[in-house]
């Protein structure tokens, strides 16, 4: 073995502040965008939705993952692999650059592996199983994590939004961090309808390529929603209580406003789970 010299050890301490360096903070969010499989290098058609939350969350940057996004030339399992890795490194440096900072997820199709992967483990089956990017890291910094059409689809998953019933082409084997931690959050939604061919096994190719024109304009609302809650200057504390009518929220002993559609208080960082109330601090 090749002893780690000090030039060396160097050298590699040099390369990774000057990586460090080079990372913008943005004022606004930080929208990181997974492209699906065969879409040419950049956004992809999903980039069209964080270009609508840049444009209203001032100071934005949506940055496009690279990583290879083939089916062959690299194989899928080695190219979702590969996004996996760059995901997890881009997000670990943007936090470690910019501490403050908050960041939106968005994966569509084999992207929407990768997000999966990279914040609840490794799918399973003939992918690696990878370890999930620090909780610590999520708890900061991410405000969202949105997937459209992801192969690994759990049907049933509390996460899921859409018609779709079915496990998709390749389903996770284990969705505990998700289920546990992310939902608790609210801060995952993962998009999935009938008859798509990835996510739901189905046979109608269409459906796959239809979900930012048909659920676009929520998912703009529900991340500049959730970014506008976690930048709210003054939120301290509070409480949020389970009634036989739906929920009510209180700061101070003041009956505050509930959101029953994401289901978190308007006066304090607190969200309905699935057992009463939690209070996030």
């Amino acid at each position: 073995m090749r002893p780690f010299t000090l030039p060396s050890a160097l050298f590699v301490a040099a390369a990774l502040a000057q990586k460090s360096r080079n990372v913008e903070c943005a004022d606004g969010l930080y929208l990181v965008v997974a492209r699906g499989t065969g879409e040419e290098k950049g956004a992809g058609i999903t980039g069209e939705v964080a270009e609508d939350v840049a444009d209203r969350v001032k100071g934005s940057i949506v940055e496009p993952l690279d990583y290879p996004a083939t089916f062959l030339d690299p194989a899928y399992d080695e190219s979702e692999a590969d996004g996996v890795k760059a995901l997890t490194e881009l997000l670990t440096n943007y936090h470690s650059s910019c501490p403050d900072g908050k960041i939106a997820v968005f994966g569509y199709s084999q992207g929407g592996q990768v997000a999966t992967d990279t914040f609840c483990g490794g799918s399973g089956g003939s992918f690696p199983d990878n370890r999930p990017i620090s909780t610590d890291l999520v708890e900061d910094s991410v405000v969202a994590i949105i997937i459209f059409g992801d192969p690994s689809h759990v049907a049933n998953a509390s996460y899921n939004q859409g018609t779709g019933e079915k496990d998709g082409v390749f389903p996770r084997t284990n969705i505990t961090l998700c289920e546990d931690q992310y939902t608790r959050t609210g801060i995952i939604r993962s998009y999935c309808d009938t008859g798509d061919t990835y996510c739901d096994r189905g046979s109608d190719e269409d459906v796959h390529g239809e979900y930012v024109s048909k659920y676009g304009d929520e998912v703009v609302e529900y991340v500049v929603d959730q970014y506008e809650k976690a930048t709210r200057p003054g939120i301290t504390g509070g409480t949020l209580t389970a009634t036989a009518s739906g929920a009510r929220c209180f700061r101070n002993r003041v009956n505050c406003d509930f959101n029953a559609y994401s289901h978190i208080c308007s006066c304090c960082p607190c969200v309905l789970g699935h057992f009463g109330a939690v209070v996030l601090k």
